[in-house]
């Protein structure tokens, strides 16, 4: 019998990169959290140079109300906020699944995510977002 920490290691080894990616993830949004919060500036150089929000503004303000559960402020600052943070969760939920039980609900994931028939959808959150502006 093998033990639970082995395979965890075995998992992790084979999920490296996602691993990365993940962990990247979470400093990013901490480094930008903490600069917004400390110097009180606007971080879109979009916003900073034409006076006017691009399709990302609001995501980190917007993630910061998802998770005090205030979704209808989060829907206010940012449309894209609710679907990339449902999927950002999934993301670390698969991955998370994967180190544990050794599955591949993660690339099962990513493959769903880039088919063709998902280009309508994310087309139109987008114009969504555009309007909202």
């Amino acid at each position: 019998m093998v033990c639970l920490w082995y395979k965890i290691k075995q998992n992790a080894k084979k999920k490296s990169p996602s691993l990365r990616s993940a962990g990247v993830g979470i400093l990013f949004f901490s480094a930008l959290y903490f600069y917004t919060l400390f110097f009180k500036s606007s971080l879109c150089l979009f916003r900073n140079a034409f006076g006017i929000s691009c399709p990302g503004c609001g995501i980190s303000r917007a993630f910061l109300a998802i998770l005090h559960f205030d979704i209808s402020g989060a829907f206010r600052l940012n449309l894209l906020s609710i679907p990339l943070f449902i999927g950002i969760a999934l993301y670390y939920l698969f991955l998370t699944l994967d180190l544990f039980r050794g599955t591949e609900l993660l690339e099962k994931y990513e493959e769903i995510l880039s088919k063709k028939y998902m280009l309508p959808p994310y087309i139109l959150l987008m114009l969504f977002r555009f309007i909202q502006i």
